[in-house]
């Protein structure tokens, strides 16, 4: 445990006393004429945890709740109770300090069960805010290309292909084995690029390739779906 550490853990311990917890209280904003004066806050389980932007933030030393933006006719019990219902400390039936050894380290092992579940709690919104913000990272690296392999708009998939000679002329790589199959204008380079993979597989002339179109023995046609989407992307009369 660092130096820091056991002082903030001292300090911690020293909130069970409603003594200590008053002292916390050396800027507060609100006179003795409101509800809320230290003294009614120390007694309700609050200490000071005051920050330049929020002088009047203060915490429970049992349940850890954090409250700020009080008003002058705020009573701290009550706001305790409907910002925290469940506190152990609203559950107190005497005094801290005539409680004996044994209800002491109860209320203990209770109030470091609340101070674990705070800091998971903290450290997961910090984690899901990086998580946030390396997606949106990540999507600056990322482009959808449209396909001149698709007959329709499939904004999810993304094929291969690379112009050859003029604007028009694309050369078809096909996605299931990745071999050259032909080049053709781009108007029709789809239909024939799934027409002789699926006429080449058919004949059993394209043994090597393991992802090929399934048949439907009910339907006498040959279905062509894309890889990445499943995207069906035409239909061939079996011969």
């Amino acid at each position: 445990m660092s130096t820091q550490q056991y002082i903030q853990t001292k300090k911690e311990l020293m909130m069970h006393l409603e003594a200590e917890r008053l002292k916390s209280f050396e800027n507060w904003p609100f006179d003795e004429s409101c509800r809320c004066t230290p003294a009614k806050l120390a007694k309700a389980g609050f200490y000071s945890c005051a920050t330049e932007n929020e002088p009047d933030a203060v915490q429970c030393f049992m349940c850890f709740k954090e409250l700020d933006g009080w008003e002058p006719e705020d009573d701290p019990w009550q706001e305790h109770k409907n910002h925290s219902p469940s506190c152990p400390f609203l559950q107190l039936t005497q005094p801290l300090e005539s409680m004996t050894c044994e209800q002491v380290l109860k209320l203990e092992m209770t109030r470091n069960k609340n101070k674990s579940k705070k800091i998971l709690d903290k450290t997961l919104n910090e984690f899901m805010d990086t998580v946030s913000g390396v997606r949106d990272e990540m999507k600056n690296f990322t482009e959808i290309v449209p396909s001149p392999m698709h007959s329709s708009d499939s904004e999810k998939c993304e094929m291969e292909s690379t112009p050859v000679f003029g604007d028009e002329a694309f050369c078809m790589i096909c996605p299931f084995c990745r071999h050259e199959i032909i080049t053709a204008i781009s108007y029709n380079a789809g239909t024939l690029c799934w027409f002789l993979c699926g006429l080449m597989i058919f004949l059993g002339l394209w043994l090597g390739c393991c992802l090929v179109p399934f048949y439907v023995n009910a339907v006498k046609d040959c279905v062509h779906s894309c890889p990445n989407c499943w995207q069906i992307l035409g239909r061939f009369n079996r011969l």
